[in-house]
């Protein structure tokens, strides 16, 4: 090939190559700008959202009203959203930014607080807020205020926030309160604030005492700290019995008594225990003293690789009343009869003096066109979310619920629904029990 023929072909090639990375950089240009544009839109949203938030609690605060309220969870339904956009604006699949998602949790634990809890329990009073929730609201603002001063000092370095060692100028903390705040709330039956607890030792050792028929090799905490659920306050501890078997303890930060206990491994095999035999060992563990109701689950294996159990659910009686906020929730294996799980969230739990308002015919008057069939389970005392754990007297009936057998309780006195569950006990007939020769 001739010299000044190569000499074109390699000309043109370069100015081809010239051209194509001109149009190249125009268009990343174009796309770094669009980019650069919808960080600003989103940037913009952030901080109008979170003052919109803040006006709307003050405004909530000060009247009470629906409509206040319903804004309130819009603007913090709008917040999480463009938040969850801001993270995924300044992340990639190779680089995730976790202090950008710890941030993303606590507003969604602050949307997730007022949009379902706070909304519950606002129209269930009423349409007014309780001290409790007052204080909610005003350590939650509190959050939001100090979440836009820190928004503002790292919303221009958020690629240092890749590196750990870096400041996030306070956002960790800030979902941590925002949390905190809401795990008080929402969980705990001395709302907005925590009791005072026992040592974490001292409760080792009373697990030690109480749990010695078990004969662990050891036990160690789980968790340093103190866990709350359901308004119960426990640690969590594990217990080793060797060959890599062990079981989870919950015990009572308050007042030391067993909570909850389960094992974390199974042993199929075939059914051994008769109904009788496994009543008769799960009562062991009760710790009820009078008339109490007596109701059981079966639960066959499933398979080679399931253990089949018995489940028995013990509610104290009192006159006639059920008190389920002390019920004891035991599951017996029907290979051996071992203690596979143990349930009590409260005990000594006192009926009500409460007059009811809201007889079962009412009830079922008002619901049954939603419900379907309530068949009638007497009246109960009941201890949830939507009675601060407070005890309340209430109406029970039995319902099916997307086709799940359910338990639902009415308060006497206002006639709101304040507790459900899902409910698979039957009670223990006498014909059920085996005699024993």
């Amino acid at each position: 090939m001739k010299p000044n023929k190569l000499t074109g072909i390699v000309m043109a090639a370069l100015f081809i190559s010239i051209v194509m990375n001109g149009i190249m950089y125009q268009r990343m240009d174009q796309q770094s700008h669009h980019l650069n544009q919808v960080r600003q839109i989103v940037s913009e949203n952030i901080e109008r959202n979170t003052r919109h938030g803040i006006r709307q609690m003050n405004l909530l605060l000060e009247s009470e009203s629906p409509e206040s309220l319903m804004r309130l969870q819009w603007s913090l339904e709008e917040l999480a959203s463009v938040f969850q956009q801001w993270v995924m604006l300044n992340e990639t699949n190779e680089q995730p930014n976790k202090r950008l998602q710890e941030g993303l949790a606590g507003m969604e634990t602050l949307r997730n607080t007022i949009v379902n809890h706070l909304d519950r329990r606002f129209h269930h009073q009423g349409q007014h807020l309780t001290q409790y929730d007052r204080e909610m609201l005003e350590k939650m603002k509190d959050q939001m205020e100090r979440f836009l001063l820190i928004y503002h000092n790292i919303e221009g370095r958020l690629d240092e926030l890749i590196d750990p060692e870096n400041s996030d100028g306070g956002l960790g903390q800030v979902a941590e309160q925002i949390n905190e705040t809401a795990l008080l709330y929402r969980h705990s039956s001395i709302p907005n604030e925590h009791p005072v607890y026992m040592e974490l030792e001292e409760c080792e050792e009373i697990v030690l005492d109480t749990m010695a028929f078990l004969n662990p090799e050891k036990i160690e905490p789980e968790h340093e700290t103190v866990q709350i659920r359901n308004g119960v306050h426990t640690y969590s501890m594990l217990m080793h019995f060797g060959e890599d078997q062990e079981s989870r303890v919950q015990i009572d930060a308050i007042n030391g008594r067993i909570r909850e206990y389960q094992t974390l491994q199974s042993r199929p095999g075939e059914v051994s225990l008769t109904l009788e035999e496994a009543l008769e060992m799960a009562l062991r563990h009760v710790d009820i003293e009078g008339e109490m109701k007596k109701e059981v689950y079966f639960r066959s294996a499933n398979g080679t690789t399931e253990e089949p159990f018995y489940a028995f659910l013990f509610a104290p009686m009192n006159s006639g009343i059920e008190i389920v906020s002390d019920a004891y929730r035991i599951q017996v294996s029907a290979v051996d009869g071992r203690l596979l799980q143990l349930q009590n969230g409260y005990c000594s739990t006192e009926v009500p003096n409460t007059p009811v308002v809201y007889s079962r015919q009412d009830l079922q008057r008002q619901w049954s066109e939603e419900l379907g069939t309530m068949t009638y389970n007497g009246l109960s005392v009941v201890r949830s979310f939507d009675t601060r754990f407070k005890p309340k007297l209430a109406q029970g009936f039995r319902i099916k619920k997307g086709g799940q057998p359910t338990m639902i309780y009415f308060d006497v006195l206002s006639g709101n629904l304040i507790h459900e569950g899902f409910h698979i006990y039957e009670p223990i007939l006498e014909r059920q029990l085996r005699v024993k020769s």
